[in-house]
């Protein structure tokens, strides 16, 4: 905070900060956060933010520039560049992201179909112009799959079957691996919605995993 006070004094057009959050704990670099905020829409100037905390820099930003080898990959807004990444580096640098590549053998009615090893056909919305035979990838997001077990109706315009590799409890969620018979291997992301209920499946269940065609964001190879 003193810090920060003694470079406002001087009534900057721009503040930079490096990395300033990085020594508090995790409680404490949320009230700041809040705190930089508030700060900032009440001095009116350009923060310049130097971070390596991708949920810092989503929470904070109003423009995010991902850097790849000294050259801006994406200049956006946080939700798009989550959303809707532009290139692999981005969808597979912000976050966790499931890749889904492969060539597309189909182009209708403004859905993609594309041949991805391990599943077989997978739709997604087309958002760019594609032709068939072009290799491309979806990106797909753990937490726009549904997991369910497999005596239960699959939803959604892809279905695969699995099984549960492994999972990680982290409290509010937990994350699932999902092996199929192809050999694709799939991370999905479930709220612990039920109190007390630390997972929904176990190591070696078989599940369904469905997600409709706009859950994804088709990127061009």
């Amino acid at each position: 905070r003193v810090a920060i006070a003694r470079a406002l004094v001087t009534h900057p057009t721009i503040l930079l900060l490096d990395e300033p959050l990085a020594a508090l704990d995790a409680k404490l670099r949320v009230e700041m956060q809040i705190e930089l905020m508030n700060l900032q829409k009440e001095v009116g100037i350009t923060f310049i933010y130097v971070t390596h905390d991708q949920t810092e820099a989503l929470a904070l930003s109003d423009r995010i520039a991902v850097m790849n080898k000294g050259g801006i990959e994406q200049l956006d807004e946080p939700s798009r560049i989550y959303s809707y990444p532009r290139t692999r580096f981005v969808a597979e640098f912000i976050g966790t992201c499931n890749l889904l590549s492969g060539p597309i053998t189909h182009n209708a009615e403004g859905l993609l179909t594309l041949d991805v090893e391990g599943l077989g056909p997978v739709t997604v919305a087309a958002n760019a112009h594609a032709g068939t035979g072009a290799l491309g990838s979806i990106a797909l997001r753990p937490e726009k799959i549904r997991l369910q077990g497999t005596v239960e109706s699959p939803q959604g315009d892809n279905h695969f079957q699995g099984t549960v590799s492994e999972f990680l409890y982290q409290g509010d969620v937990t994350v699932y691996k999902v092996a199929t018979a192809g050999g694709a291997k799939i991370e999905a992301l479930l709220a612990n919605s039920t109190a007390g209920r630390a997972k929904f499946f176990e190591v070696d269940d078989a599940v369904e995993m469905s997600w409709p065609a706009t859950a994804g964001h088709f990127i061009a190879t």
